[in-house]
């Protein structure tokens, strides 16, 4: 299995260096699927589970996060309604090549790196707050 199977959007990926490290096909399973992979400041993490395909960025040793809030927490403008629901696979593949540059930089910054996690820790809070409406945001 390659990007092209899973996620056509990203394997411009390959061409620009990045490798496949890990790669997972369940077709008892739904066909389930993932793959990794691997570039120089960052990873990324293509999920398969039921035909539903979701992009996470960073690795093992910084963490995994949803590319969505990534993408929002490098740039404002791109929210998660701008993207859909389920987020669009080709234009989050656009904003990857257009913000590169802005995730490298994010990926090799300490300080950005906690900022980012207590800005995914307020979205995620924020979902469940949607989900259970009793749930309070902190």
């Amino acid at each position: 299995m390659n990007p092209v199977d899973l996620a056509p959007e990203f394997s411009f990926l390959i061409d620009e260096g990045f490798l496949p490290v890990s790669k997972a096909y369940r077709p008892q399973e739904f066909g389930n699927a993932s793959i990794i992979l691997e570039g120089p400041a960052f990873s990324l993490r293509l999920l398969r589970d039921r035909n539903d395909v979701s992009v996470d960025i960073g690795n093992d040793s910084l963490g995994w996060y949803k590319f969505e809030y990534v993408l929002e927490f490098i740039d404002p403008s791109i929210t998660q309604s701008k993207l859909g629901e389920p987020p669009d696979l080709g234009a989050m593949a656009a904003l990857l090549r257009q913000k590169r540059d802005h995730l490298t930089k994010l990926f090799n910054d300490r300080k950005q790196l906690a900022d980012l996690k207590r800005f995914i820790k307020q979205k995620s809070a924020e979902l469940v707050a949607k989900i259970f409406p009793s749930h309070k945001v902190r």
